[in-house]
C-alpha cells in the first residue's frame, strides 16, 4: 500500500462466542492479550442491552449458554460471522433448550471446542455435529439406528469406520 493511503477498515458481521459463565473473563483477558484491536462486547447478567443494533459496533460478542438459551428470540434474529462455542460438550443433549436454541443461531461459519466430544454417549458427538453441519449424520433416529446401536450395543467395527469417514 501506498504511504500516504488511508486503511479503510470494513464493517464486518460481529462473531458470536458461548462459554460456561466461569470461563467469560478468561475468554475477555485471552482476547485482548492476543487480539487487542477487535472490539469486545460481554452481552452478559441482568443488565445486557437488548439493542441488537449496537452489536454491529463490536467484533466479538461474549456471552454465555444461559444467556443464549434466555435471549434466543433476540439473537436469531442476527447475522453472525462465526459462532464459537466452548466447551461444546455442553449442547449434547438434543432435547435439552440450550441444543434448540443455538440450533437456532445464524452465521457464515460455526466451530465447537471441546476436550470430551462424547462423554455419555455418540448421542454427544451427534449434537454438536449436527449443530456444525446440521444433518451431516441424519436426523437422530437415523443416527441411532445407523451408528450408535451398531457401534456401541456390538461394536460394529465397519460403522465405527463409517462414521470415522463421514466425522
Amino acid at each position: 500500500t501506498n504511504e500516504n493511503s488511508k486503511e479503510v477498515v470494513e464493517q464486518t458481521m460481529p462473531s458470536l462466542i458461548v462459554v460456561p459463565v466461569s470461563l467469560i473473563h478468561n475468554w475477555q483477558k485471552e482476547t485482548i492479550k492476543f487480539a487487542p484491536l477487535l472490539k469486545i462486547h460481554l452481552y452478559i447478567n441482568h443488565n445486557r442491552t437488548k439493542e441488537i443494533d449496537t452489536f454491529n459496533n463490536y467484533d466479538i460478542i461474549l456471552s454465555t449458554y444461559g444467556i443464549v438459551r434466555n435471549d434466543i428470540e433476540i439473537l436469531e434474529n442476527i447475522d453472525f460471522h462465526y459462532i464459537i462455542l466452548d466447551e461444546s460438550q455442553i449442547i449434547k443433549n438434543p432435547a435439552s433448550k440450550i441444543y434448540k436454541a443455538v440450533l437456532r443461531l445464524q452465521s457464515q461459519y460455526k466451530l465447537v471446542l471441546t476436550g470430551t466430544p462424547i462423554e455419555n454417549s455418540l448421542t454427544d458427538l451427534w449434537a454438536q455435529m449436527n449443530f456444525l453441519n446440521y444433518g451431516l449424520l441424519g436426523d437422530l433416529r437415523f443416527f441411532k439406528e445407523e451408528f450408535l446401536k451398531p457401534i456401541e450395543n456390538q461394536n460394529s467395527e465397519e460403522h465405527q469406520i463409517k462414521l470415522n469417514k463421514l466425522i
